[in-house]
């Protein structure tokens, strides 16, 4: 189970950041792993992170379109409206229907293609450390299939594979790092990406 929650401000990244990233144009790229290099080691590589949340908020026009291709706003929503979160099987069918009337919910975390729809967006939820906003995990991050010297590649030299799925493994890649870069924890923990953070930057971790 982890917590999600509603409304969060603070954890919008603008698109043409993230598209930046992706294209290895944008300066912070290239800055970006050399700075989370300099992070303090800690004594324990591999902490366990506390309990888990899911977070819901308003749907930030920017980060909306950014995320899921459409703009969509829930500002003039009432605070202590019901909350209505349902969970779906890979193929569409409703398995599970969850309300509440706060800014947060408890929710299971998805396995085997499941997803969540809250307010006609599709998220998932996945570990990691903290709360975790909705809209920050509006994809299926799984990094099993992104291969390591692409993704070094990437890094030491800003050159992108040819393979269109592995730019698209690499540009979700630096998604995932910068938000946790941003959180200063591991707020995002998808499948095999520690295990590449451990490989590309020696096992390094987030100080709290």
């Amino acid at each position: 189970m982890r917590e999600v929650i509603f409304n969060d401000f603070t954890s919008g990244i603008q698109c043409d950041k993230i598209e930046n990233f992706g294209k290895g144009t944008d300066k912070n790229s290239q800055n970006l792993h050399s700075n989370t290099a300099n992070l303090n080691h800690s004594e324990n590589p591999h902490p366990t992170p506390p309990q888990d949340f899911v977070i819901f908020a308003s749907v930030g026009e920017i980060l909306a379109d950014c995320t899921s291709g459409k703009q969509k706003s829930s500002r003039d929503k009432k605070a202590d409206t019901t909350k209505q979160i349902t969970l779906h099987s890979k193929y569409g069918s409703k398995k599970a229907t969850f309300e509440t009337t706060s800014a947060s919910i408890m929710l299971p975390f998805t396995k085997g293609g499941e997803y969540f729809v809250f307010d006609d967006v599709r998220f998932f939820v996945i570990a990691g450390e903290g709360a975790l906003y909705y809209l920050d995990c509006v994809k299926a991050y799984d990094f099993e299939n992104l291969e390591a010297e692409y993704l070094e590649q990437f890094l030491l030299t800003g050159k992108q594979p040819r393979d269109y799925k592995q730019r698209e493994l690499i540009k979700d890649f630096l998604y995932i790092d910068t938000k946790n870069i941003q959180k200063g924890k591991m707020y995002l923990l998808p499948k095999d990406y520690e295990a590449l953070q451990i490989r590309i930057m020696g096992g390094f971790v987030y100080d709290s």
